[in-house]
């Protein structure tokens, strides 16, 4: 039971880095043309895919017809990825990503685009890729197949920590920033507006929000959320982030790191 436990676990991390890679390679170049390290976690994993793709595996493990496991892990993983949105978004008052400008999409959660190429990639984990691991795994000695478990599943949440950390440190600073602006007079913020330039000041560390007695710094790690999800919308401070450009701003920083 351990080891069979054990081979889940690492198949959920090669279907999550497959996930990352997807979205960060095909995804990205599709929809931004440009590479962008994509994903809520700091490391090359997409938990979603992970579990999308076990839970249609387990499924429809019984479902032998082709055309039927498609179909099928279609609508299941659509159904995944619309509740996962919308949990996200209640739990931390933000959208993460959103199809509207994708034709046949559904409140902009999910989309047919999508929805064929999930489809696509259950069918082979359903009948190619799963099968494979378990061959695969079922060649390591046991006791390293649970190490290497243990380790991988300790560096995921590590990492989900550090994330979740990060997410709360981004939206500390934008409070201070948006309480200040909303709290100053109406000529205050039309000044600012005017010297928004010289109000962001970028540097290795990050981007510097400075506003009179106000100095904040917006580190990468909290920054990398606006590359990873372009359509990220921070409900409680959008119009400040707007105000201060700070997707562009961004942008433009990350392309000043790659031409280094």
């Amino acid at each position: 039971m351990i080891i069979w436990s054990c081979t889940i676990v690492l198949s959920f991390f090669v279907y999550s880095f497959l996930g990352w890679l997807w979205e960060s390679t095909v995804c990205s170049l599709y929809n931004e043309k440009q590479l962008i390290n994509r994903g809520f976690l700091v490391g090359p994993l997409c938990p979603i895919y992970g579990a999308g793709a076990l839970c249609c595996y387990f499924a429809l493990y019984h479902v032998q017809n082709p055309a039927a496991v498609f179909v099928l892990s279609t609508l299941l993983c659509c159904a995944l990825e619309y509740l996962v949105s919308y949990m996200m978004e209640k739990m931390f008052h933000t959208r993460w990503w959103d199809y509207s400008d994708f034709p046949f999409h559904l409140n902009g959660r999910i989309c047919l685009y999508g929805a064929l190429a999930f489809g696509i990639g259950c069918f082979s984990v359903r009948f190619f890729v799963q099968p494979a691991l378990f061959r695969l795994f079922s060649y390591m000695e046991p006791r390293g197949l649970f190490v290497v478990s243990v380790v991988f599943f300790v560096l995921f949440i590590t990492d989900l920590l550090l994330t979740i950390a990060n997410w709360k440190q981004l939206n500390k600073h934008l409070a201070t920033i948006h309480a200040y602006l909303n709290g100053s007079a109406n000529q205050i913020m039309e000044n600012f507006s005017e010297k928004i330039p010289e109000s962001l000041i970028s540097d290795e560390n990050g981007i510097r929000v400075k506003i009179r007695r106000v100095s904040v710094l917006l580190q990468k790690r909290e920054l990398r959320f606006f590359g990873a999800f372009p359509k990220l919308k921070i409900y409680a401070y959008d119009k400040t982030i707007k105000k201060l450009q700070l997707k562009e701003r961004w942008s433009e920083f990350r392309e000043r790191k790659l031409k280094r």
